[in-house]
């Protein structure tokens, strides 16, 4: 799941730098910038729902299907869920860079935490509870 989001938004987030980065001599650049930046969105929203329906059972192509749709169609709480994952690792890393007890410890479990917490509501539809 880490490598189907991140490879698509580092790939869009460097085309995004680098062509506002251009754009500055030609305006005509501002058209690559707008899908490279639409294409990092949409992969920073949907790894939010991707790792909630893979966790809970779905087929990779059917999870990332939905996922994607469910980052573009309900994205409030996909950009909550965003913001407690990236926000607080990306608080962690700046605040506390010599801090690996940290990273390991808090950094990554609460911040997951908090993000599911947002989603449980928009993911309980299409996952349903595993039976025991």
């Amino acid at each position: 799941a880490f490598l189907l989001t991140a490879l698509p938004a580092l790939c869009a987030g460097w085309g995004a730098w680098f062509y506002l980065d251009r754009a500055a001599g030609n305006p005509l650049f501002f058209l690559p910038f707008m899908l490279c930046s639409t294409v990092f969105l949409a992969a920073l929203l949907s790894s939010c729902h991707l790792y909630g329906l893979l966790g809970a059972g779905r087929g990779v192509r059917e999870s990332f299907r939905l996922a994607l749709l469910l980052g573009l169609g309900r994205p409030l709480r996909a950009v909550l869920a965003a913001l407690c994952w990236y926000g607080s690792l990306f608080t962690a890393v700046m605040a506390f860079p010599l801090s690996g007890a940290y990273l390991l410890l808090i950094g990554f479990s609460v911040p997951c935490l908090l993000g599911n917490f947002f989603l449980r509501t928009v993911l309980k539809p299409y996952c349903p509870p595993v039976s025991e």
